[in-house]
């Protein structure tokens, strides 16, 4: 067993953090330059120009006479014609690029599909409030992982390998084994049993201004002051502070760092990446409490300790916050997620478009890339469960997939991030891929709800200056042990 909070645990001996299959994917990613993947055969470049003409030659016979895509019979026979479908998730770009998706679902289906969008807080509180309600509102959520094994322990969704082995619903390409692993393990599955489908990968890394980094009068000034020249991105949090304190001018409005430093989730998953790289855990390899550790108190000190090189205000700020600071140009870095750098990559909202990189957070004693996906669940008073398997499996799927990360989803599917199209999206690959193999996972258990509220307010208490960070972790630690009944 590994510590609970730094990787999934499930079951004794079964731990996910660094991917083998994201490695292997990788790998075949950094080859590209030596060939290019033509319907599932390799032509090598440089060779014999007719092999290559051969080569496309049959990769166009096999376009022209390919069979038709297969599709659960339930779509060709439109079982579910009719049938209303209510959704619910958080407003981001992943769930605006499948809403814009939606005509094709609800052509191939005969369904309609009714989103609701809400900020983070929002859908976990309504979709709570329908299931312990017994409303029966919504027949699919787009829920945070996390929440899984309290959703499962109240009773509140239902499993789907019933529906997988239906041959009416299943998609007979389907091919599970290529949802990327971690994810999988994580979104889907509780104690043996699968629950739903992993629907985006979202992954925290650094966001840094390239343009201003790697401009050589900025270096050679910062090398004067300091002594030094900073890596870009900076590799260790020594530098990672100097190079925030170097950039905050407030004369010219620009700032050295964004925090996420409102009391809010995003606090937590922010501050959880300093914990984990400072080689801190939540629990210990018992399950024990162990957030007052020297090594998360010395965490939490840094982060506070940043506040000063933030803009103004930064106890407001969620990850929304900081991606309009980045957009208008105001900040220089921050470890944010990547669904929200579709945001900050696009022109016509963006100042910095085009000027930013992506790179992985600083490491003090171990890596650490803070892991948040959502997934796809029915609930188990879902009024049309199958009509809602149908959807999620669509959804997921390899094609739809590969559709929804050119235009705004990180993908679930290992085979997405072999598309061209994808590849060229900057903060995909490598930064995306590489954060993935190491992939931290905050813990799945059902107190974890209670344990992060309690965290949120043990953090701004420090950032406040009300209690040192020493005074909010040990009093966090307390709380923890009568949450955990220790």
């Amino acid at each position: 067993m590994r510590r609970v909070g730094r990787s999934i645990y499930l079951g004794k001996g079964k731990t996910f953090q660094k991917r083998e299959s994201v490695g292997k994917l990788i790998s075949l990613l950094e080859q590209k330059e030596k060939c290019e993947i033509i319907n599932g055969g390799v032509i090598m470049r440089l060779k014999m120009s007719r092999i290559v003409v051969v080569g496309f030659m049959i990769a166009f016979l096999v376009g022209c006479f390919a069979p038709a895509e297969a599709v659960p019979p339930a779509f060709t026979e439109k079982t579910y014609k009719g049938v209303t479908l209510r959704f619910i998730a958080e407003a981001v770009p992943p769930t605006e690029a499948l809403i814009k998706l939606l005509p094709k679902f609800e052509k191939v289906s005969g369904m309609k599909v009714i989103v609701e969008q809400y900020p983070y807080d929002h859908v976990v509180e309504k979709t709570m409030m329908d299931l312990a309600g017994k409303t029966r509102i919504y027949d699919v959520l787009s829920v945070p992982y996390e929440y899984l094994g309290q959703l499962v322990e109240m009773g509140y969704i239902m499993p789907i390998k019933k529906f997988m082995k239906d041959p009416e619903l299943r998609d007979p390409e389907i091919d599970v084994a290529d949802y990327i692993e971690g994810m999988w393990k994580a979104s889907a599955e509780w104690k043996g049993k699968l629950y739903g489908f992993p629907s985006n990968s979202c992954i925290m890394f650094v966001w840094y201004r390239r343009d201003l980094l790697e401009d050589p009068v900025e270096r050679e000034t910062f090398k004067e002051k300091y002594g030094y020249y900073y890596s870009i991105p900076p590799t260790n949090w020594i530098e990672y502070r100097d190079v925030a304190e170097f950039f905050t001018r407030p004369e010219e409005r620009l700032y050295g760092v964004a925090l996420q430093a409102k009391r809010h989730t995003a606090l937590t998953c922010e501050w959880m990446n300093y914990m984990w790289s400072f080689g801190g855990s939540v629990l210990d390899e018992e399950g024990n409490p162990v957030i007052n550790s020297p090594e998360n108190v010395e965490a939490l000190e840094y982060f506070v300790s940043l506040l000063p090189f933030a803009p103004p205000g930064s106890t407001t700020y969620t990850w929304d916050e900081v991606t309009t600071a980045f957009q208008k140009g105001r900040v220089v870095m921050a470890i944010q997620w990547n669904d929200q750098a579709f945001g900050v990559e696009d022109p016509a909202k963006s100042e910095v478009a085009g000027k930013m990189s992506y790179g992985p957070v600083p490491v003090k004693k171990q890596p650490a890339a803070h892991f948040g996906a959502w997934s796809y669940f029915i609930p188990k008073l879902s009024k049309h469960p199958e009509a809602a398997y149908l959807f999620m499996q669509w959804a997921t799927s390899k094609k739809v997939q590969i559709e929804l990360a050119r235009i705004g989803m990180v993908p679930s599917r290992s085979s997405s991030f072999l598309d061209p199209e994808v590849r060229k999206i900057p903060f995909f690959y490598p930064a995306t891929l590489a954060a993935l193999e190491i992939s931290n996972y905050r813990p799945r258990i059902p107190e974890w709800p209670e344990m992060e509220s309690k965290m949120q307010l043990a953090i701004s208490q420090a950032l406040a200056g009300e209690k040192t960070s020493k005074e909010a972790l040990d009093w966090l630690q307390k709380e923890y042990l009568k949450i955990l009944g220790k």
